[in-house]
């Protein structure tokens, strides 16, 4: 097993290898111009931060500086290109809202912007601090870095809150929407088909209990992980919170905190979503300190929010959307599918799911 796990994982390197190769090939006179066009000369690219089939990353300084300056994204085909274009309405709509004003220095600032052809590309001042990720292999680090996290969450959350009643237009947007995305694999895969039943009692165990029912929504930021926080040194602050593609006005903002404690578990423990799911159903997968700063966050709007077993529930049911929606590459992963997907539509039944 521990031969066969190095060799998925030399896979990933030589596929992510792949595509910097093919994007260091192929976009460099796209690069140049794009740095031309910024208006003052002497742009340079410092260092590939990132590449997949979406788009790259990377950061660039001008000559004679021993930092980058700015981080340039080029997208890679246009369904990234529309991705893109709806982060930078978000970002601009989040950066003129008053409330927000407090979360100013850490929202990525935008500098240009543009198109070349079906490809689009921004370029945004660097934010400074440390990958999230680059924390966790030191527990009193990770347990700072939630804190100062869910603590920005909760300015977010709590500045742009009100109380609804959940109608059907929001009970289509978190839960219909993503069964119809997991719903259309059937075709492609029997294994899906064989859990059509299971996907319609979701959806009428998780909308039964919502539609009507007063609740607390808000801005959420949709993909709160430890990969797109930039943190103080000693995990006590949060320097920029980048990645906005997935935020949403209007959205269940327990769900910021749930993600972030579960993508820290997944991280650290090289673990997939779907076993951290069955075991938060069955009760066993958070720490002590996790489940008091989760109910910490989830009593910032009490009574008007979510049991945690609906909270995870709805979690993982935006996530898998999310990633269904936002790249084929999730559709077309088999072993993505069946451990993240089929193990927890297997284990679901009306014990699990109640409250």
């Amino acid at each position: 097993m521990a031969i066969e796990g190095r060799m998925r994982e030399m896979a990933t390197e030589v596929r992510g290898y792949s595509h910097q190769i093919q994007f260091l090939f192929g976009a460099g006179a796209s690069i140049r111009n794009i740095l031309a066009s910024l208006g003052e000369p002497g742009w340079r690219v410092r260092r590939i931060i990132s590449v997949d089939q979406a788009r790259a990353v990377v950061e660039v300084g001008l000559a004679g500086s021993g930092a980058g300056e700015a981080v340039l994204k080029i997208s890679r085909n246009p369904a990234a290109a529309r991705v893109m274009e709806r982060e930078r309405k978000l970002l601009s709509q989040l950066r003129a809202d008053p409330r927000l004003d407090q979360l100013l220095s850490i929202l990525p600032d935008e500098l240009s912007w543009g198109r070349m052809g079906e490809a689009a590309f921004v370029v945004e001042r660097v934010l400074p601090g440390l990958d999230g990720r680059t924390l966790l292999d030191d527990p009193i680090r990770t347990t700072r870095m939630q804190s100062a996290a869910l603590d920005v969450a909760a300015v977010l959350h709590g500045r742009t809150a009100r109380i609804v009643t959940v109608d059907p237009d929001l009970t289509n947007r978190w839960i219909d929407e993503p069964l119809r995305q997991i719903a259309s694999l059937r075709a492609m895969y029997p294994w899906v088909a064989l859990h059509a039943s299971a996907l319609k009692r979701l959806g009428e165990m998780l909308r039964e209990p919502l539609l009507g029912r007063r609740l607390a929504v808000s801005w959420v930021h949709g993909d709160f992980f430890p990969g797109n926080l930039l943190m103080s040194p000693d995990g006590s602050s949060v320097r920029g919170l980048v990645d906005w593609d997935l935020a949403a006005a209007d959205d269940i903002p327990v769900l910021d905190a749930m993600q972030l404690v579960i993508g820290t578990n997944l991280i650290r423990d090289r673990s997939e979503l779907g076993q951290m799911v069955l075991r938060l159903l069955d009760g066993n997968g958070f720490s002590a300190g996790e489940a008091e700063a989760l109910e910490k966050a989830q009593a910032q709007f009490e009574p008007h929010g979510l049991s945690m077993r609906e909270a995870v529930i709805l979690n993982w049911l935006r996530h898998i959307g999310c990633n269904l929606s936002k790249s084929a590459h999730f559709s077309q992963h088999r072993r993505w599918l069946k451990e993240n997907v089929v193990t927890v539509l297997e284990a679901l039944n009306p014990r699990r799911l109640a409250s």
